[in-house]
């Protein structure tokens, strides 16, 4: 990729000299939101290789804290997949080292998935295990 330049969320960025300058850039430049479905989709490939998958609705999502079904046989859970996390909003990456938990969410009856998730289980993505794959 040397001398090319890099299109992110339809802005032209900066040219980079290396593919991994270009990776990091990129995650850097991702909202909390794009991070999350980046999250989901590597969680659901992964598990795709292992068993049968199906995307939560809107709805569940939101609603429900369910991203995945995951199935083998007549086992069936719903995965709440987190992203990596910044501890502030100013920090310039994601860190792995602390696990926030969301107590209260968005709206205003919200209580957050710790409290409010129907899913049966949390899946977080740490980098680590992305960069094995």
């Amino acid at each position: 990729m040397r001398g090319s330049s890099l299109r992110l969320n339809g802005r032209t960025t900066c040219t980079k000299k290396e593919e991994g300058e270009v990776e990091e850039e990129e995650k850097r430049k991702m909202t909390c939101r794009e991070r999350g479905k980046a999250a989901e989709k590597l969680f659901a490939a992964i598990a795709q290789k292992r068993c049968y998958t199906t995307w939560a609705t809107t709805r569940q999502d939101r609603r429900e804290h369910k991203d995945v079904l995951i199935s083998k046989g007549q086992l069936c859970l719903w995965v709440d997949v987190k992203a990596r996390k910044r501890i502030n909003r100013t920090d310039p990456t994601a860190q792995d080292a602390w696990i926030l938990l969301e107590l209260h969410g968005a709206g205003e009856h919200n209580r957050g998935w710790l409290y409010d998730s129907q899913a049966d289980l949390i899946a977080r993505r740490n980098e680590e295990v992305a960069d094995g794959l």
